[in-house]
């Protein structure tokens, strides 16, 4: 990410910023280790045009994660591209359509992410409530059912060898019946999602704006009461809104299903940090939720908005990985993805090969350890800014023992993903397997030598 051409004042504002970004301690984001996700309603964004030090911030602070959720996305989409070019090449977005109407308040949502740790996988859909049957004199009609205010977004993500889906929703405000009768909705669809026997990924992470105040209220318990559940580490956290004492914003998962890829860190990226003018000089605390507009500040949909982006960490570094081992078992981690589906004993082994990379001779190498695999067993794709490897390492073990014969096999796919710089040569690169070792070579482009020369003047 490049902020190109800034004023003073803005560059004062980053600083400022990256300092109430750590002060959050949120976890640095490393390829093969983790993935940071996030949710984040960013307030009427698309409807008014913000300034240009507000793009700023809003990119930097999504820069610090993987794969970020958006709410209230509007229908113009200008400024979203705004913050997508000062992301980089890197970052792609999946968003929906527009919700009509007054109720759904020509909304998108958008899944952001950075395409060097996450891969889209090819679902996105909206979700629609199912029609209602009933028996009208004597006969059996199909209705129309109410449907949700703003539409659910559903999108299919890959990291190493774990697929996941997200769904994303912004809840009505409304009133507290028709708020609690929509999250008890929401629950009944994901859930009927869930038991399909056509569904063939059950690791599903819900999340977004719920506009539920408090834990354990009855908002909560509507949309938990299929036995989905927020991660622990969000039970003490302060709310996510203006004032720090509501919990709109969260994130649920089937325990079931996902609970042993998530590490126990998470929390609310409170940017504002009691002094919201150091960020936005003259302008008062309600005013900045609409994140500095051109115009003045349309009223929020309900008291104070929720500027504040609420995230939580897939897996985590591997100083945390023995603690992690201890809790759940025998685990695999690709990028971080602390997860027990890979099955027990032999089956869950840790493996993750080793890398070596290096710049030798105008190519861009990599090195990687299998032994004891065979060519056959591994594959290399390399895309233009990034080399995969991937593969499956399978052994067999023989025990005899008098009478008694144990046989054991042992399977443990890896993936692991390396950036290439800047300047290769992707279309030309070449793989070499012997002895174990694994080498990729990919040749750069020579640099362009920079000089002055001298120009005649004529005249």
């Amino acid at each position: 990410m490049i902020h190109k051409k800034i004023d003073k004042e803005t560059a004062r504002g980053l600083k400022v910023l990256r300092k109430r970004i750590e002060a959050s301690k949120v976890p640095s984001s490393r390829l093969d280790e983790q993935i940071l996700i996030a949710s984040w309603n960013i307030r009427e964004f698309g409807r008014r045009g913000r300034t240009e030090k507000t793009i700023h911030y809003i990119a930097e602070i999504l820069s610090y994660f993987d794969l970020i959720a958006l709410q209230e996305l509007r229908a113009d989409l200008r400024d979203l591209a705004r913050v997508m070019n000062i992301l980089g090449s890197y970052w792609k977005v999946v968003f929906s359509d527009v919700t009509e109407g007054r109720r759904g308040n020509e909304e998108r949502i958008a899944y952001l992410y950075d395409k060097r740790a996450v891969d889209f996988t090819g679902l996105a859909a909206e979700a629609v409530a199912p029609p209602v049957v009933q028996r009208i004199n004597g006969k059996r009609q199909v209705l129309p059912s109410e449907q949700f205010w703003r539409t659910p977004y559903i999108a299919s993500f890959r990291a190493g060898t774990f697929e996941f889906v997200l769904i994303s929703v912004h809840v009505q405000w409304g009133t507290l019946a028709s708020r609690e009768e929509e999250l008890g909705q929401i629950a009944d669809w994901v859930e009927k999602r869930r038991q399909s026997k056509f569904v063939e990924d059950k690791d599903i992470i819900l999340m977004g704006d719920f506009n539920i105040p408090k834990k354990g209220d009855r908002f909560y318990q509507a949309i938990t009461r299929h036995k989905l559940v927020a991660p622990g580490v969000f039970l003490g956290n302060p709310g996510s809104n203006l004032t720090r004492d509501a919990v709109y914003d969260q994130i649920f998962y089937y325990p079931q299903h996902t609970g042993s890829v998530f590490t126990n860190q998470g929390g609310v990226v409170d940017f504002y940090a009691g002094n919201h003018q150091a960020l936005f000089a003259g302008m008062s605390k309600e005013d900045t939720s609409m994140a500095e507009t051109k115009e003045a500040p349309v009223p929020a949909e309900k008291p104070a908005a929720q500027p504040l982006a609420r995230g939580w960490p897939f897996g985590g570094s591997m100083d945390w990985f023995d603690e992690m081992d201890r809790a759940f078992g025998n685990i695999w981690s690709p990028r971080g993805f602390f997860r027990t589906s890979l099955g027990k004993g032999l089956e869950g082994a840790v493996w993750a090969p080793a890398l070596e990379t290096c710049e030798k001779e105008g190519q861009f190498v990599v090195r990687a350890d299998l032994p004891g695999l065979r060519r056959e067993d591994v594959n290399v794709e390399v895309e233009e800014d990034r080399v995969v490897i991937r593969g499956e390492r399978k052994e067999e073990k023989e025990e005899k023992k008098g009478r008694y014969f144990r046989s054991e096999r042992a399977y443990g796919a890896f993936y692991r993903i390396v950036p290439l710089p800047e300047g290769a040569l992707a279309e030309t690169a070449k793989a070499n397997f012997k002895d174990g070792v694994l080498e990729v070579t990919v040749p750069l482009a020579p640099a362009v030598k920079k000089g002055t020369r001298r120009i005649d003047i004529a005249g």
